[in-house]
């Protein structure tokens, strides 16, 4: 029993002195999805490489998804130019369709382009298992920041100018 408590603590040491701390995680690669737009176009987000994107994940059935869509809304005016938006509906998640979806966003004046991902590949490959989940991707393709939950205008806003800094 000391030969493997003494063995596993020489590892421990060992594995502490070849790491090296000052290095900086590097940002992860956005996966690339294909998901469909409002007149049933194949989108895919490769498409928009070269460009900042900001993803939502979304369904009607979240309230902290539709309490943040105001929110949004208000971002997308500011920076739609600069930034590409992709609100992106989980159709087929708890009885969502691309019809409930878009009259939630025509019945509240939301001009921020919608996506259906009808497949569930963008859910897979960004691994979405809450909602609402926010993804942040500068004009290299890489994931800057994720969160899962409600954001605010404020810390849209501040995740946006991130991608923006690093574009």
């Amino acid at each position: 029993m000391k030969k493997v408590i003494v063995l596993t603590a020489i590892l421990l040491l060992a594995m502490a002195a070849c790491s090296t701390p000052e290095s900086t995680p590097q940002p992860n690669s956005a996966q690339n999805f294909t998901v469909e737009d409002v007149a049933g176009n194949s989108v895919a987000l490769a498409d928009f490489h070269g460009q900042p994107v900001v993803l939502n994940f979304w369904a009607t059935w979240c309230p902290n998804c539709t309490r943040m869509m105001p929110a949004l809304e208000e971002v997308y005016l500011s920076y739609g130019e600069d930034v590409k938006f992709l609100a992106i509906n989980l159709v087929g998640s708890r009885g969502e369709t691309p019809e409930r979806a878009l009259g939630h966003i025509e019945n509240n004046g939301y001009t921020f382009p919608v996506y259906f991902d009808n497949q569930n590949v963008a859910s897979r490959a960004f691994a979405v298992r809450s909602i609402p989940l926010t993804v942040f991707i500068n004009a290299q393709g890489e994931v800057v920041h994720q969160q899962v939950g409600q954001m605010n205008e404020s810390a849209l806003r501040e995740n946006i100018q991130r991608i923006l800094s690093i574009s």
